[in-house]
C-alpha cells in the first residue's frame, strides 16, 4: 500500500506542476513516458500513456483499473453512500486503506 501512496503523491505533483507551467504540460502531453520518468514514475515497458486535459467544453472521466485490494463489499458501501473513497491520480482506495484511518 505504501507504494500506491507514493505513486499517487508523485502523480499529484506532476499534475500540479502541469497546472502551473504550460511548457511542462506541453512536454507531459507530447512525451509522457520520458516526463514521468524524470519525476520518478516508471511506466512499464509496452504500456501506453495517454495524457488528456479537460477544457471548458470537454470533460474526461478517468475510470482506473480496479485495484485488487478493493473488494465488492467496499464498492457497494460507496454506491450506498456509506463509505468515502479517496481518489488520487491513478490511485483509488477507501480512505482508511490509503491513509491508515482505521
Amino acid at each position: 500500500m505504501e507504494e500506491s501512496k507514493e505513486h499517487g503523491k508523485k502523480m499529484t505533483e506532476v499534475v500540479c506542476k502541469a497546472w502551473l507551467d504550460e511548457s511542462f504540460k506541453a512536454k507531459l502531453m507530447s512525451a509522457p513516458h520520458a516526463t514521468l520518468k524524470e519525476h520518478g514514475i516508471n511506466v512499464p515497458v509496452g504500456k501506453t500513456v495517454k495524457v488528456v486535459e479537460d477544457t471548458d467544453d470537454i470533460i474526461h472521466i478517468h475510470v482506473p483499473k480496479r485495484p485488487n485490494y478493493v473488494d465488492d463489499e467496499d464498492l457497494q458501501k460507496v454506491v450506498e453512500g456509506n463509505i468515502i473513497f479517496c481518489m488520487l491520480y491513478m490511485s483509488v482506495a477507501p480512505c482508511n486503506k490509503l491513509f491508515d484511518l482505521g
